[in-house]
């Protein structure tokens, strides 16, 4: 009768002890799922991604896409990917200095499908495809953009200044607000004096502009408060 007693509290006993670390054990798993080498939802620069020329700008300038990332097993290994999609994402793209309207274009960029830890010699089985590549447009003019003429506009295409009324950039005015949206979003106009953006609907006096979507806000910073910091107190900006 003795043993049966002490065989079923040793029982007890371990159960209670195996218990914790099953629940443990099954939290550690989960989080190792999460961590391991996968396609995982990320943010890329569009310019960077097609090696485009420091004068060409999208908006927005980024995008979302799935690459690979996550830790593996050993530190001699790389999570990369072993293969690939091609996503369309329309944009706006922008050149500088401003000679058309932005144009809404599709850019293609690498999505990641598959995965795998790879060592980081420099051999490995599979090809790694990391971008889409664009090989960047030649200028077709064999000398430099010139100066034209107050009545005429230089032609990219015939190399050489053309006619207004020639030039398929004509009547560019009308699209000004296509480009004004492209440069400076919902919220905000370009002004010419300035040369920069600038919110289209003022604040009260009482009230503060937010810099990136113009909303007026409070503002709680006074010049006592900020005295009282040791620091000085801005109206314009409440700092």
């Amino acid at each position: 009768m003795s043993s049966i007693t002490l065989a079923h509290v040793g029982m007890s006993g371990l159960f209670l002890l195996l218990a914790p670390m099953s629940f443990l054990s099954a939290v550690i798993d989960e989080e190792w799922q999460r961590t391991q080498c996968s396609p995982r939802e990320t943010c890329v620069e569009v310019a960077s991604e097609l090696g485009s020329s420091t004068n060409r700008f999208f908006k927005p300038p980024c995008v979302n896409v799935f690459r690979c990332g996550g830790c593996c097993n050993e530190e001699s290994v790389i999570c990369m990917n072993t293969s690939t999609s091609y996503v369309s994402k329309q944009l706006f793209e922008i050149s500088v200095p401003l000679t058309s309207v932005p144009e809404l274009v599709p850019v293609k960029v690498a999505n990641h499908t598959g995965c795998k830890c790879f060592s980081m010699a420099p051999s490995h089985p599979y090809p790694i495809i990391r971008r889409s590549i664009q090989v960047p447009e030649e200028d077709r003019c064999s000398h430099a953009k010139k100066l034209c003429p107050i009545d005429m506009l230089w032609d990219s295409n015939k190399c050489k200044c053309v006619l207004q009324e020639e030039n398929p950039l004509a009547g560019m005015e009308d699209h000004s607000h296509l480009q004004e949206l492209a440069l400076c979003g919902p919220h905000m106009k370009f002004d010419e004096d300035r040369c920069e953006c600038v919110c289209k609907t003022p604040c009260p006096r009482d009230l503060i502009q937010h810099p990136e979507n113009c909303s007026c806000i409070e503002c709680r910073e006074s010049m006592e408060s900020c005295c009282r910091k040791h620091k000085v107190f801005h109206p314009d900006t409440c700092r």
